[in-house]
């Protein structure tokens, strides 16, 4: 009787500091999305062109990138941390509240993904927002339902959150950069395509300042970026298409390369 006591003053402390704090949401409040590709601009014998981009990995294999799309959705704005988002954080907890999320891409195929062929930003979703104050984000790769693929075979994304097409050249790990520049080099290679995150994973960007929302600044910008180039690094070429651990490494990489470049709020 006691827990159930201390947990319903709980939630009703938190709804209370929801009140005071978060006002409620501003008609037309929200923070957009879109992402950019970043290629390797160190590397000079770099080509990024409509059809496929080319970088190093970080052993130096040269990767032609043909394919490379990341289902990547936009979750939550996080609040900056204090007793009263804490005490908030709990009370939805107890409640079952749902994270806020974009939904765009649970009922169309994904028209607008991170497309590592594309030097555009592309838009990826948007949040409703409060009034308040906020510290950073909350992103996922998360698969494509099959139905909603099925529409559109050439992102072959059914079951997935990624898909990627690589051709690695065997011969250029030990060649230096001034070697690699010169070209001239054993241009042997193997390409597959493959799809890799069948499970959601997301990952945290914080905000270098806070973003305070107000009903006089209620539109918020978020430009993310991707080195692509990182994608691939201390990755087994050879076994990726088919090993777990492997697209585990890749699929971490992936989150890595990602972040904020730009904030604007209006």
């Amino acid at each position: 009787m006691l827990i159930r006591t201390l947990c319903l003053g709980l939630v009703g402390l938190t709804l209370g500091a929801c009140d005071s704090t978060s006002g409620s949401i501003h008609e037309g409040a929200q923070a957009r999305f879109s992402v950019t590709s970043v290629g390797a601009s160190s590397d000079e014998h770099s080509k990024h062109s409509s059809s496929y981009v080319t970088f190093r990995s970080a052993e130096g294999v040269r990767i032609d990138l043909q394919v490379g799309q990341v289902n990547l959705v936009p979750v939550e704005i996080k609040r900056c941390t204090s007793l009263t988002t804490m005490l908030e954080s709990i009370g939805q907890g107890l409640i079952g509240a749902a994270w806020a999320h974009s939904g765009a891409h649970e009922d169309d195929e994904p028209t607008a993904l991170l497309d590592a062929l594309s030097d555009e930003a592309n838009f990826i979703g948007s949040l409703a927002l409060d009034v308040g104050d906020y510290c950073g984000i909350v992103l996922a790769v998360e698969p494509v339902a099959a139905q909603s693929a099925a529409s559109n075979e050439s992102t072959e994304l059914a079951g997935h959150g990624v898909n990627v097409y690589p051709c690695y050249f065997h011969n250029t790990a030990h060649l230096s950069d001034e070697e690699y520049a010169a070209g001239g080099y054993d241009t042997s290679h193997s390409c597959v395509q493959f799809q890799a995150g069948s499970d959601v994973t997301t990952m945290e960007l914080n905000f270098n300042q806070v973003v305070s929302i107000s009903d006089e600044r209620h539109h918020l910008e978020i430009g993310l970026a991707a080195h692509i180039d990182t994608w691939f690094d201390g990755v087994a070429m050879d076994d990726v298409a088919s090993d777990e651990d492997e697209q585990a490494r890749m699929l971490s990489n992936i989150r890595n390369s990602i972040y904020i470049d730009t904030l604007e709020l209006n």
